[in-house]
């Protein structure tokens, strides 16, 4: 009996749930991330992807077309234009992304109409560029000094984009709102990221895989030159890429509102006041 009531009053330990708002540690991440993944799939994945339409649409179809044995400046240019929208994409993504991803944790209904409209109005996506651009200028020159600064000015500028999009700041006041957040963390910071990377890079494995043996298949049955043998990497690429952003995002809007319970406490009235915006 009294072995029965010492495992009647120590139930085994239940899986850690979702804490969008608070303090975040390794185990509550991957709780989050699972969370939003399994309850806002569609939202998270037409906000990643519906930047990515046109400018992957323009590039399957010309590196399906391009022969490489004969010169088609027409091609070539489409190639160099499908990159260049697809570079853009990568701040329109993070912005939405932002939006999306900072309402889940706010409880308000994320919706991609939101989040576009949010982006767009009173030219964030612009200062988001110029923000990241400066921001990467930093980090750049870290880079070519000794590396580790370079890598010191990444973490420390992670949170630029959302400081942009959701706090109205912009370019270096952006920067040094998010240095401010980040003071003493970096170490801790870094080591989020890191999971967020790997996971990332697990999704693209789990889709990776069935899109390789279906180039596989492609390939033996109508040739390694068919439109399906060579459509098929690059669909795998896209989508890889598409499923597997949200994660890197979520990681860094759930810091941010880390940060922000650790060096602000964040309580009841920062979060009406972030509901109104």
């Amino acid at each position: 009996m009294a072995h029965q009531d010492i495992a009647m009053s120590n139930p085994p330990p239940r899986k850690p749930k979702a804490v969008l708002l608070g303090e975040q540690t390794a185990r509550t991440y991957f709780a989050n991330i699972a969370h939003v993944y399994r309850h806002h799939f569609g939202v998270i994945v037409s906000c990643s992807g519906l930047p990515y339409v046109l400018p992957a649409t323009i590039l399957t179809l010309a590196l399906i077309n391009l022969n490489p044995e004969q010169p088609q400046p027409a091609l070539i240019a489409a190639v160099f234009v499908g990159l260049g929208l697809g570079y853009l994409g990568l701040f329109l993504t993070a912005a939405v992304l932002s939006v999306v991803l900072s309402d889940i944790c706010l409880g308000n209904v994320p919706t991609v109409k939101r989040a576009f409209a949010h982006v767009f109005g009173k030219r964030r996506l612009w200062y988001v560029f110029t923000t990241s651009l400066l921001a990467g200028m930093a980090m750049l020159l870290g880079l070519i000094l000794l590396v580790i600064p370079g890598l010191w000015v990444l973490i420390r500028s992670l949170f630029a984009v959302p400081v942009v999009i959701l706090a109205g700041r912009r370019n270096r006041d952006a920067i040094r709102r998010s240095f401010a957040l980040t003071r003493g963390q970096a170490w801790r910071i870094t080591g989020l990221y890191l999971l967020a990377l790997l996971v990332g890079f697990l999704i693209g494995i789990l889709v990776g895989v069935p899109f390789g043996i279906a180039t596989g298949i492609a390939t033996v049955v109508a040739g390694p030159q068919s439109t399906l043998a060579r459509f098929l990497p690059l669909l795998a690429q896209v989508s890889s890429f598409i499923l597997s952003l949200p994660a890197s995002m979520m990681t860094v809007i759930l810091l941010y509102y880390d940060q922000r319970v650790r060096r602000e406490s964040y309580d009841a009235q920062a979060l009406s006041e972030d509901l109104m915006r």
